[in-house]
């Protein structure tokens, strides 16, 4: 994320509560599914990489040819040409179906001052995906394990071995010194009780 300098009051209170909520799990798997749909990988860290917004871009088009026809490339591009292609991806995302309300705005991505609604609306844009006509990349929802349903898995595990018990082994009773017994049942009788035959041996 770009460097802004210390914050503090009510705006450091903000950054560290969005800092915390942060889904690293999600972020994780929405760069996979990106990288998996473009068939590249990430030069930098999440939001490094998107920043420019050459990505995103190539990632619109892929999902239906010419959604972004125009847009700038490049290593050395000028901040407002980065933008500019942030918005042509947000526009986009629109004329694919999302709602102008699902979408990030652009110094949310550019400046990283709100990655959380950078990861909603790419989750959402990746959703969509599946019901886009001859869409046939990965699924989302197969890259991501949400927090929630990492615990709900641990509390699982944790359940099954409390219901089963740790494993038990046990060992033979050592034999008498003094004695030794067999026993050989009968094979059964007619009747309704069985016999059994012991017989003690004392040394």
């Amino acid at each position: 994320m770009a460097n802004q300098g210390p914050s503090y009051g009510i705006v450091a209170s903000i950054k560290q509560k969005r800092a915390e909520t942060y889904d690293v799990a999600l972020e994780s798997a929405i760069q996979k599914w990106i990288e998996a749909v473009l068939q590249i990988k990430f030069p930098s860290n999440f939001q490094a990489s998107l920043k420019d917004g050459v990505i995103l871009c190539k990632l619109a088009n892929a999902l239906r040819p010419n959604s972004v026809r125009k847009f700038d490339t490049g290593t050395n591009l000028k901040p407002f040409r980065m933008m500019e292609n942030i918005n042509a991806f947000l526009k986009a995302c629109v004329a694919l179906g999302l709602h102008q309300n699902d979408c990030f705005v652009t110094v949310d991505l550019y400046e990283g001052k709100n990655m959380n609604t950078v990861l909603d609306t790419l989750q959402l844009l990746a959703k969509h995906a599946k019901s886009m006509t001859g869409y046939k990349g990965p699924n989302l929802d197969d890259l991501y394990r949400s927090p929630s349903q990492s615990v709900y898995q641990e509390e699982i595990e944790k359940a099954q071995v409390t219901a089963t018990g740790p494993s038990q082994s046990y060992s033979k009773p050592p034999s008498s010194s003094y004695s030794s017994a067999s026993v050989t049942p009968e094979a059964p009788s007619n009747d309704d009780n069985e016999t059994i035959e012991v017989s003690v041996e004392f040394d």
